[in-house]
C-alpha cells in the first residue's frame, strides 16, 4: 500500500512538472494506473469544431500506440471506435469514463478519457480524475491551437503580401527597412536580403529620398496617421513611371507608433488617361443635360454618381449640391431607407433583379412634401460586365394616382386576400405550394433538406360542434398564432384549409434536426388555450414529408404528409410520424421507441413494481416505492434508464406520472381493503409533471376516483424542482399537505436547498441518496454528510430513508449513525404488487 501510494505521488510529481507532449504522455499513463483501464487517450477536435477527434495521446498500458482519429458523439461510448482500439469489441457505458475538454470560454477542445474491454471499477472515482486534471489539460490544448493558428496567419500574411501586385514596404522608427513583398524587389531591384536592415538613402531612388524623409518623420511624431500622394520615381532600367504613395502609421495594440508602412500604386497609364476621361465626362454631362426630366445615376453603394441640370434645378425633385449626396439625400431629404411598406426602392429593386424596372415612388416634390413619382430605373454596367448601379428617371405622377388611389387599395387588398387565409392571415394554399416550389429548388443546389409538416387539430368538430363555428374561428386563429411561435421567422405556416396547417421547414440537414422542431411544435399544445373564458384543451396530429428523400413534387409532397399524418393519427393524440423511414437510424430507433412508448401508456404495458421500505427498530416492512417497469410484448423488460429520459424529452412523462400515481393509489385501496392500516405508498415526481397547472386537482381527483387514503400515499420530488420556482412550489406542497399527501425530498444532500428555505417546505421524509451510501464503509466524507442529515432531521422532526442499500456493513453503518429506516437490495428489488404483498407478510427480521 506504501509502494503504490509513492508510486502515485511519484507519477503526480512527474506529471506537475513535465509540459508539452511529456506531460500528455505521462498523464496518460498516470491515468491508465489509477484508474486500472487498459486504454487512456487525450485527443482534440481536428480540425476545430468539427466532430472529428484526433488523439494527440494514446496509451495501452506503458505503451504509446500510433495516433489516431475517431467520430465523436453524444454520449462518448457511442462514438464510433477504430477496429485498432478495444479489439473492435462494442463498447458500452460502463467501459469508458470520459470528460469534455473546453476553452475558458466554454469552447469545446477535445475530451479525455479511459476506457477498456471489460466495466471499469469505481467510475465515479475515475471521474474525479479525469476532473483534477481537466483544467490544464484543456489549457495545454488552447495553447496549441492558438500557436497553431499563429503560425498559420504569419504564412497566409506573408503569402497575401507576396500576392499583392503593389510594392509594399516596412520600417522602424530609426528608417530600417523590416519587410518588404516580391513587388517591391522588383522596383528597387534589390533582393529582400538585400533591403531588410538598410535605410533609405542605400536602396531607394534619389528622387523619392527628400520627400520620404519629411513625410516619415511627421508620422512618427504622431502629427499624421497616414498620407498619400503622387510621385514619379526612376526604375532600375532608367524608366521614370508616375506611382500613387500611400503611407501609414504602423502601431502597436496600445496605440505606439513602431514604424511606417508604404505602398506604391504605378498610375501611369491612369495619369495619361485622365485627360480623355475628363473630355468624356463633359460631353456626357451636356447630352443628359438636355434632358428636361431628373436624371440621376445612382452607385451600388447609394452614391449618387452623376446628375443632370434638371435634377439639380431648385423646385424639382432635389435643391442639394455636394459631392457626397446619396439617394436618400435627393429622393426625401433623410436619412433613412426609401423602401418601406407603401413603395419599393427603384435601386434595389435592379440591384436584386439586374435588369430595368418601372415603378411607382413617394419622393420630395417641389415644396418639400411627399407625391408620387412614377420612376424608370435601369442597370448600369462596366465594361468588364460588372454592374456599377442605376440610371434613375422620374416624373410626378401624384394627380393621375389621386385619381386612381381608391382603385389601387381595392387592388391590394385582392392581392393580399389571394395568397392569404382571410381568418388566420396566415398564407394561403397557392402561396404556400409557390414557396414549396421555391425551397425545393433550393434544396436541389444546396443539397440540404426541407421538410413539409401537416398539422391537423385533433377532433375539431366538436369543439365547432359544442361550441360554435365563431369559438371554433378563434381557435383557429389561436393556433395559427402558437404554431408561429414555434418555428424560425424563415419557416413557413399556412392554412390549408378548415382545421389543417401547414409548415414548410428549410435549412435542416437530417430528419433528427426535423423530429426535435415538431416535438416542439406539439409542446405548445401541452398547455390547455382560452377563448372568450372558455379553457380548450386542443391536440394534433402531425405527418412529416421529406424533400428530395420522399417526393419530387408538390402534389407528392402534399399528399405523402398527408398519408403520414394519418398514420401518426392511428397512435394517438398529440403524435407525429415520418412519411417512412430515413437517413438517421439512430432518429428512427428513437422515433420508432417513441412510438412504442405511446403504445404502451395507452396499452396498459406500465407497471408500478414496489421495493419495500424496512423499519430496523420494528423489524417490519413500514412501506414501499413505487418504480416503474415497461413490460414490453416484443422488447422484455425495458431499462427505466432507456424510456424515462425519452418520456422527459417528448413530455409523455406527465402521462407516465399519471399512471404511476393511478396504481400506486389503487395499491393502498387495496392494502386498505387488505385490513393493513400502516405504511406508505412512495411514487416519484417528475419536475415537468409537478409544475403542470391543475397538478394538485388531478392528484385530488385520482384518490377520489380509486378511493386511495391520501393520508398513506407519499410524493417524491427532489431539491431542484422546488428551489427553482420557490414560491409556486411551496404553494403547491401546502396544498398537498392540507389533503394528507405525504411529501419526500429525494436524493436529499445532492441538490442546493437553503437550510432557510427547507423549514418552509411542508415535507415529512429525507431520502439519502444512495451515493452517500454506496461509499459509506470507505469514505469517512459520506458518514459526515449523513450524520449532518440525521441531526438535521431529527431537529425538524422529519423522517430519514436511506436508500441504495445493498450490504451488510452499509447496513450496519447506517444503524450507527441512527438510520433505521432503509430501502435497497439488501431486503428486495421492487417486485410486482401481489409478491409484495407476499414480502410484506412473511418478512420478519
Amino acid at each position: 500500500m506504501h509502494q503504490s501510494s509513492q508510486k502515485e505521488q511519484g507519477d503526480l510529481l512527474r506529471i506537475a512538472t513535465s509540459s508539452g507532449d511529456a506531460y500528455l504522455q505521462t498523464l496518460a499513463r498516470h491515468l491508465i494506473r489509477a484508474s486500472a483501464a487498459e486504454y487512456a487517450y487525450i485527443a482534440h477536435f481536428d480540425p476545430p469544431g468539427s466532430p472529428r477527434l484526433t488523439t494527440l495521446v494514446l496509451c495501452q498500458g506503458e505503451t504509446s500506440l500510433p495516433n489516431l482519429s475517431f467520430d465523436f458523439s453524444e454520449p462518448l461510448w457511442k462514438s464510433v471506435w477504430p477496429d485498432s482500439l478495444a479489439g473492435g469489441a462494442p463498447l458500452h457505458a460502463e467501459n469508458v469514463s470520459g470528460i469534455a475538454l473546453t476553452s475558458r470560454e466554454g469552447t469545446p477542445l477535445g475530451t479525455m478519457a479511459v476506457l477498456g474491454k471489460t466495466p471499469l471499477q469505481d467510475s465515479e472515482r475515475v471521474q474525479s480524475l479525469l476532473g483534477l486534471f481537466a483544467d490544464r489539460t484543456a489549457a495545454l490544448l488552447e495553447e496549441r491551437c492558438a500557436l497553431k493558428g499563429a503560425e498559420k496567419r504569419l504564412t497566409l500574411m506573408a503569402s497575401l503580401l507576396d500576392g499583392i501586385p503593389h510594392p509594399i514596404l516596412f520600417k522602424d522608427r530609426e528608417g530600417k527597412y523590416l519587410g518588404c513583398n516580391a513587388a517591391t524587389e522588383k522596383m528597387l531591384g534589390f533582393s529582400r536580403q538585400q533591403i531588410v536592415g538598410k535605410s533609405l538613402n542605400e536602396v531607394a531612388p534619389k528622387d523619392l529620398r527628400t520627400d520620404c524623409c519629411l513625410t516619415e518623420q511627421r508620422i512618427l511624431s504622431g502629427e499624421i496617421t497616414a498620407t498619400q500622394h503622387e510621385a514619379p520615381l526612376t526604375l532600375p532600367d532608367g524608366e521614370i513611371r508616375q506611382f500613387l504613395i500611400h503611407k501609414a502609421a504602423v502601431t502597436t495594440a496600445e496605440g505606439k507608433i513602431e514604424g511606417v508602412a508604404c505602398s506604391f500604386l504605378d498610375v501611369t497609364e491612369r495619369s495619361k488617361a485622365g485627360t480623355e476621361l475628363e473630355n468624356k465626362q463633359k460631353f456626357l454631362q451636356n447630352i443628359i443635360d438636355s434632358v428636361l426630366d431628373p436624371i440621376k445615376v445612382i452607385g451600388t453603394d447609394k452614391k449618387v454618381l452623376l446628375l443632370n441640370a434638371a435634377a439639380r434645378r431648385p423646385g424639382t425633385l432635389a435643391d442639394c449640391a455636394g459631392e457626397e449626396m446619396t439617394c436618400r439625400d435627393i429622393c426625401h431629404a433623410v436619412d433613412t431607407p426609401c423602401q418601406n411598406d407603401v413603395s419599393l426602392c427603384p435601386i434595389e429593386e435592379v440591384l436584386r433583379r439586374k435588369t430595368h424596372t418601372k415603378l411607382l415612388q413617394y419622393q420630395r416634390g417641389n415644396q418639400g412634401e411627399t407625391e408620387l413619382f412614377e420612376v424608370v430605373a435601369a442597370p448600369f454596367w462596366s465594361d468588364e460586365g460588372e454592374l456599377r448601379g442605376v440610371i434613375h428617371w422620374g416624373r410626378n405622377v401624384s394627380e393621375r394616382a389621386s385619381m386612381q388611389s381608391r382603385i389601387g387599395e381595392q387592388e391590394d387588398r385582392l392581392q393580399f386576400l389571394a395568397y392569404h387565409d382571410p381568418l388566420t392571415r396566415l398564407p394561403n394554399r397557392l402561396l404556400f405550394q409557390e414557396r414549396l416550389t421555391r425551397a425545393m429548388s433550393r434544396s436541389r443546389r444546396t443539397e440540404e433538406v426541407c421538410a413539409l409538416v401537416f398539422v391537423d387539430i385533433d377532433r375539431f368538430r366538436v369543439i365547432n360542434d359544442s361550441l360554435g363555428h365563431d369559438i371554433g374561428d378563434l381557435t383557429l386563429i389561436e393556433i395559427g398564432r402558437l404554431l408561429l411561435k414555434g418555428v424560425r421567422e424563415t419557416d413557413t405556416v399556412a392554412r390549408f384549409g378548415g382545421d389543417e396547417f401547414m409548415i414548410l421547414l428549410e435549412g435542416l440537414e437530417h430528419q433528427e434536426q426535423i423530429a426535435l422542431v415538431v416535438r416542439k411544435i406539439l409542446a405548445l399544445f401541452d398547455n390547455s388555450i382560452r377563448i372568450r373564458d372558455i379553457e380548450l384543451f386542443v391536440t394534433a396530429s402531425v405527418g412529416i414529408c421529406l424533400f428530395p428523400h420522399d417526393a419530387h413534387d408538390v402534389e407528392s409532397m402534399i399528399k405523402n404528409a398527408e398519408i403520414a399524418m394519418y398514420r401518426g393519427k392511428t397512435e394517438g393524440q398529440n403524435t407525429y410520424a415520418f412519411y417512412r423511414r430515413s437517413m438517421d437510424c439512430r432518429a428512427h430507433d428513437q422515433y420508432a421507441l417513441e412510438m412504442d412508448l405511446r403504445r404502451g401508456i395507452n396499452e396498459g404495458e406500465m407497471r408500478l413494481f414496489y421495493q419495500p421500505q424496512i423499519d430496523l427498530c420494528q423489524g417490519k416492512v413500514t412501506g414501499f416505492e413505487g418504480l416503474m417497469r415497461w413490460l414490453h410484448p416484443q422488447r422484455g423488460t425495458v431499462s427505466p434508464e432507456e424510456f424515462i429520459p425519452l418520456a422527459e424529452e417528448t413530455g409523455l412523462i406527465v402521462s407516465l406520472g399519471e399512471s404511476a400515481l393511478e396504481q400506486a393509489c389503487r395499491f393502498i385501496r387495496r392494502r386498505q381493503d387488505l385490513g393493513r392500516a400502516t405504511g406508505n405508498v412512495a411514487v416519484n415526481i417528475s419536475p415537468r409533471h409537478f409544475r403542470q397547472p391543475g397538478f394538485v386537482e388531478m392528484v385530488t381527483e385520482v384518490l377520489t376516483r380509486t378511493g386511495g387514503n391520501p393520508r398513506h400515499l407519499e410524493l417524491e420530488i427532489t431539491e431542484g424542482m422546488i428551489m427553482d420556482d420557490r414560491e409556486n412550489a411551496i404553494r403547491t406542497m401546502e396544498e398537498l399537505s392540507w389533503m394528507g399527501v405525504g411529501l419526500a425530498i429525494d436524493d436529499f444532500g445532492t441538490g442546493y436547498s437553503s437550510l432557510s428555505y427547507l423549514k418552509r417546505f411542508p415535507v415529512n421524509t429525507l431520502k439519502i441518496d444512495r451515493s452517500f451510501v454506496t461509499d459509506l464503509s470507505r469514505d469517512s466524507n459520506d458518514g459526515a454528510i449523513i450524520t449532518a442529515i440525521m441531526a438535521l432531521a431529527k431537529s425538524m422532526t422529519l423522517r430519514v430513508l436511506a436508500e441504495g442499500v445493498e450490504s451488510e456493513a452499509q447496513l450496519k453503518a447506517l444503524r450507527g449513525y441512527g438510520c433505521n429506516l432503509i430501502q435497497g437490495y439488501f431486503f428486495s428489488a421492487a417486485i410486482p404488487e401481489n409478491e409484495a404483498l407476499t414480502f410484506e407478510d412473511s418478512f420478519r427480521m
